[in-house]
């Protein structure tokens, strides 16, 4: 009997590359990065675009005035709007620090809430920033006074700047003021940190005394400018709740909230942008696509049946399998009805282990997936095997 040996040598070609001398590196950029928005620790980063999906009833709104509460409350957020038909029902939303004139009911205007509030957002960026402006003028005019110069000899231009700033800046203690005497429980605490700052000068003693009607004077016959103002830095946050299959959810391309959502990181500039949050009770039906593929996170309550998992699961589907998202649905929503728990998936989280939660503050950790690399080496790995013992099996029958 002979006895043949096969040696089975699987030959792997090394990859081959070459530089080209003319073209360019994809190296590091060096520019005057923008400070980003705060964010909390161990929550998500802001600004951000989120989805509440559930049932009413099922604790959509209280768990998303949670999150609002806290970042009000610690500085994360410094403004709210609010679009809710409901919102006067909705006693829970009154715990809110929401400006009257940020709350909009009317359902069927809600593309004109979404433009006023875009507008409101973009004023609030400029008078921040024109803060910083304001400041350098004011140097420079308290400079050239004790130089000895004459008002007239400043620039018209920075004179007519100045001037016009006195009416705005006033207006701006005084409503600050009203909301402190009349509205002390939807004071937030920007409002009370700008107060603390606030040099409040001798015009807001008469509101009518602004520097364009009847100036106040100093010895020197220079007008009496306002210290310069202090804001906080503006990170407004846009409640819509209740408005499932409203105009404002319309897929059409005039659509003021799509434009929003896209564009929502960069109103008013690098650094500044807005929060959007939904409560709906359907998804994939209620909010059009562009929304949904921008969505950053989705809350997910008890009551959500089959069809709405897995319309939710094609959002997100590359970072689980079907089966891991239901079991970890089942573990998040927990046999309690009451308890109103629900799963948080957090497409933006700093790592994977993070994606996953139960409620807000509890992490679902799913085994480490292998990487692409490591799935197709073992996939190239069992088909040579499967070609190693096709010839063993040949070998074996020609014996």
């Amino acid at each position: 009997m002979i006895f043949c040996l096969f040696f089975v040598c699987v030959v792997r070609q090394k990859m081959q590359s070459f530089v080209l001398p003319n073209a360019i590196i994809n190296g590091e950029i060096k520019y005057d990065k923008t400070e980003p928005t705060r964010s909390p620790e161990d929550l998500f980063k802001l600004p951000t675009l989120a989805s509440f999906v559930g049932e009413r009833g099922k604790g959509k709104t209280h768990a998303a005035t949670n999150l609002m509460k806290y970042h009000m409350d610690n500085g994360y957020f410094t403004r709210i709007y609010c679009i809710s038909p409901t919102y006067e029902s909705n006693e829970v939303l009154h715990v809110l620090p929401i400006r009257e004139e940020d709350i909009y009911t009317t359902y069927y205007k809600a593309g004109d809430a979404i433009n006023h509030i875009v507008a409101k957002v973009k004023q609030d960026v400029s008078d921040f920033k024109n803060q910083f402006v304001y400041k350098k003028k004011y140097e420079q005019f308290e400079e050239a006074k004790r130089k000895g110069m004459a008002y007239s000899d400043m620039l018209k231009k920075d004179r007519d700047y100045m001037e016009e700033m006195q009416t705005k800046i006033a207006k701006m203690y005084m409503d600050l003021q009203l909301r402190m005497e009349y509205m002390e429980d939807k004071i937030t605490p920007a409002d009370r940190e700008m107060a603390m700052k606030a040099e409040f000068p001798n015009i807001l003693e008469n509101p009518d005394m602004s520097i364009m009607n009847n100036p106040l004077m100093d010895v020197q016959n220079w007008p009496v400018f306002m210290f310069p103002y202090k804001l906080v830095k503006p990170a407004p946050v846009l409640f819509i709740d209740d408005m499932s299959h409203s105009d404002i959810y319309s897929t059409s391309r005039v659509n003021p909230l799509v434009n929003l959502c896209l564009r929502h990181r960069h109103l008013g500039g690098a650094g500044f942008g807005v929060t959007i949050y939904f409560a709906v009770q359907t998804f994939k039906t209620g909010v059009p696509k562009a929304l949904r593929n921008n969505c950053q996170q989705f809350f997910i309550f008890q009551g959500s049946d089959i069809s709405v998992l897995e319309s939710m699961y094609e959002e997100f589907g590359g970072l689980c399998s079907k089966d891991q998202f239901y079991q970890m649905y089942e573990t998040a929503i927990g046999d309690d009805p009451a308890s109103h728990h629900f799963l948080t998936v957090d497409k933006n989280a700093n790592d994977y282990t993070r994606v996953f939660r139960r409620d807000y503050n509890e992490v679902l950790i799913l085994p480490r997936r292998p990487s692409i690399r490591s799935l197709l080496m073992q996939e190239q790995k069992g088909g040579e095997v499967e070609v190693e013992k096709e010839r063993e099996e040949k070998l074996i029958n020609m014996l």
